[in-house]
């Protein structure tokens, strides 16, 4: 099974184990919607044929996020979401498995 392991925005508030970000610079306008879903389904149109499962590491920008999924739901063939959140208390993360 292939799968890919991102982050949603680039490096800033928590380490992340990854290097690759879907949006690797800092998100000028978090509520521009239309543009951060058109962002996000670029990524997704890049993505190897072969992903069946994406490992997406958030650290807050709720509205980004919620970008993210509205072109994730939209997209042809969307592999299976998991979303990894940080956990203050514990200081790693916590996986929440996405059902579309």
């Amino acid at each position: 099974m292939s799968k890919i392991e991102v982050g949603l925005c680039g490096p800033g508030r928590h380490e992340m184990p990854v290097s690759e970000f879907i949006y690797p610079f800092m998100v000028d306008n978090p509520v521009d919607f239309t543009a951060n879903e058109a962002i996000t389904k670029e990524w997704l149109f890049d993505l190897d044929e072969g992903v069946e499962e994406i490992h997406l590491y958030v650290t807050g920008l709720s509205p980004v996020l919620t970008s993210f999924l509205n072109a994730w739901m939209q997209a042809v063939v969307a592999p299976d979401l998991y979303l990894y959140h940080f956990n203050r208390d514990s200081g790693d993360y916590e996986v929440q498995k996405i059902f579309y």
